[in-house]
């Protein structure tokens, strides 16, 4: 799946929404949108965790990806903070596996966590525990997540493009196109 996600995800690129900055990236982009894209059709929870910086993103993406107009089953997507409320308490690695087994119970057909933040949060100890996680890391170079530069005065706008690209990428898997 991932050399079809891959191809398609180039010609999305190229001729339907134009992100030349992608162009570069998309063997980055390839193997850990095809995990998280394999996942999602396993039936697999997504628990949402992102820092402070990017907190206005969780409800724009739970919106997008579930927007009644896409004519598509309802994505099983959540907050991670909304679900344990002591997530910020979490200060070892017992608290972490405090919480892991309770989301093994709750969701007992699995869950990733899809992080969207800087590699030195304090939630990183939570969403890099599990290389199966969909990281988009901010400033630092990790191995299986994609990077990006909190820097870049167009983080914002190639954050929503990637929502966009993901979304999309969600409707070619779920459709047959990939």
């Amino acid at each position: 799946m991932q050399k079809e996600l891959i191809d398609w995800t180039r010609n999305y690129i190229r001729q339907i929404h134009p992100m030349s900055w992608m162009e570069e990236r998309i063997f980055e982009w390839g193997p850990i949108a095809t995990n998280a894209l394999q996942k999602i059709v396993e039936g697999k929870t997504i628990l949402l965790l992102t820092d402070e910086d990017y907190s206005w993103l969780e409800e724009y993406i739970m919106r997008k990806l579930n927007d009644p107009s896409l004519n598509r089953p309802m994505l099983p997507i959540y907050p991670l903070k909304k679900i344990y409320a002591n997530l910020d308490g979490i200060k070892n690695s017992n608290d972490i596996e405090i919480m892991q087994d309770m989301l093994n119970i709750s969701f007992e057909s699995g869950y990733f966590i899809w992080y969207i933040g800087k590699s030195d949060h304090r939630y990183t100890r939570i969403a890099f525990r599990d290389e199966e996680n969909f990281l988009w890391v901010f400033n630092d170079e990790i191995q299986s997540a994609f990077t990006l530069k909190s820097y870049d005065k167009d983080c914002d706008i190639k954050l929503l493009e990637l929502i966009r690209l993901f979304n999309s990428s969600i409707d070619a898997v779920l459709f047959g196109e990939i």
